[in-house]
């Protein structure tokens, strides 16, 4: 099994990280939601609202990827506020 990983890995990184972080947050839903919610509808929502977060999560991550590779640098937090308290 750690072959295959490592094998997805080199191969596709941007789409395995997506599909680990999109299966991590999807996990994380359907522990909340069988955890706190009764009702079948909340549970999937509770999950789709975590596969959401994990897609968000590695859009973040694989724009600031592609933006290494192409020698483009993201604004950082700092820029921001910098730029947003200059206003």
């Amino acid at each position: 099994m750690a072959d295959i990983r490592a094998a997805s890995i080199n191969t596709s990184p941007f789409l395995m990280l997506t599909a680990e972080r999109v299966a991590k947050g999807a996990g994380a839903g359907l522990l909340i939601g069988t955890v706190f919610f009764k009702s079948t509808t909340m549970r999937k929502s509770a999950i789709m609202y975590g596969a959401g977060v994990g897609i968000g999560m590695s859009w973040q991550q694989v724009r600031a990827l592609f933006g290494a590779l192409n020698g483009t640098v993201e604004k950082t937090d700092e820029d921001f506020y910098t730029e947003l308290w200059s206003i």
